[in-house]
């Protein structure tokens, strides 16, 4: 199931999409790497990454999530036993085996408790009363914030880091096969049928009105503690649950989620799993609740450290923790065009509306 960076094009057309790479920072450089990735990100929708992240930056990722599993914990019930119990199964009867990442001090400063703040500059406490539409990550920048983010862990995430810059090139590449299409379909070039960059980017359900810039707008921890029921995800596209508005109107925005493995992950412990020929068998309007396991499922088994980068639209599922130690995974999400919440939408995603790129 692994391509290795070097594989000829014809092994890579016949090969999955996972890709080993001993050296990840220099990944992009290379334009022939670059090639491999964006042809099999554009077939799949999804590629994983083996060994992506290395044991010390995994550590420093782990190390962020244990201070915010504890955040989450303090603002649980202090009456409720469940949350003192040494395991972690009060994660699920709390938040769903989700833990999201809105508990810095930060999220929750109110203007009268400035002393709250995370942030000492004034203008970003301002921002942060209405905490959706700031960096809530900016304030790991500051070491005496008391910021339970760690910088190292931010930086990952922005534009220079190694999941920030994979998530730009790969949402970008997305743009390139809308384009790609338009021209397909027989697009002439005269004034009257040719359509502007920006009319084909709105109608792929991306906002070019904000100059095409690539946004973190999402940031969780999925935790699933051994033999808990109640953190299996049935067969789902994570895009059925979210329609975005843009300036000019609601569409169903695509976007992208980089799912971070922080321990070794396998079927045992309800790693992620996709469907084979995906694009075949499954269209669009496709019912997805009728959607059941199958014996030629891709499970993407990984190491700790490893990531897989799936759209929106990519059909995946996760099963119960059979194993006996807590499988944790850390996964950013990323848009490209401003991602801005639906406002009839009673189960939406808290917008970071952080830009990464310009």
């Amino acid at each position: 199931l692994t391509t290795t960076l070097t594989t000829t094009r014809e092994t890579v057309a016949a090969r999955t999409s996972s890709i080993s790479s001993p050296v990840v920072p220099r990944l992009l450089e290379d334009a022939s790497r670059r090639r491999v990735v964006k042809q099999q990100f554009k077939r799949f929708r999804r590629i994983q990454f083996d060994a992506y992240l290395s044991p010390t930056e995994v550590e420093v990722v782990r190390e962020e999530y244990e201070r915010i599993r504890e955040r989450h914990r303090a603002l649980a019930d202090e009456d409720e036993d469940s949350t003192r119990t040494r395991d972690e199964s009060w994660i699920v009867r709390k938040n769903g085996c989700v833990l999201s990442s809105f508990v810095c001090a930060c999220s929750f400063f109110e203007e009268e408790e400035e002393e709250d703040s995370c942030t000492r500059s004034e203008e970003k406490k301002k921002r942060a009363t209405a905490h959706e539409t700031w960096n809530h990550r900016d304030c790991a920048s500051n070491p005496s914030s008391g910021s339970i983010f760690g910088k190292r862990v931010s930086e990952l995430v922005y534009n220079m880091g190694k999941i920030g810059e994979m998530a730009e090139f790969l949402l970008r590449a997305m743009v390139e096969e809308g384009e790609a299409e338009e021209e397909d379909e027989g697009v002439k070039e005269d004034e009257e049928k040719k359509m502007s960059l920006k009319t084909k980017r709105k109608r792929k359900g991306f906002d070019a009105d904000t100059e095409e810039c690539v946004y973190l707008f999402n940031d969780q921890y999925i935790v699933k503690p051994p033999h808990v029921d109640g953190v299996a995800f049935s067969w789902h596209r994570d895009g059925q649950y979210e329609t975005w508005k843009t300036p000019e109107k609601s569409v169903a925005l695509p976007y992208l989620s980089a799912w971070v493995a922080l321990d070794d992950v396998s079927e045992e412990n309800g790693t992620l799993r996709f469907k084979k020929n995906e694009k075949e068998r499954f269209g669009p309007d496709f019912d997805v609740a009728s959607i059941r396991d199958e014996d030629d499922d891709i499970i993407a088994t990984m190491n700790a450290g490893s990531i897989v980068f799936f759209m929106s639209d990519v059909l995946h599922a996760s099963g119960k923790n059979m194993s006996d130690e807590t499988r944790r995974a850390w996964m950013p999400q990323y848009s490209l065009g401003l991602p801005t919440e639906h406002e009839d939408s009673k189960d939406s995603f808290r917008c970071l509306r952080t830009q990464i790129s310009r």
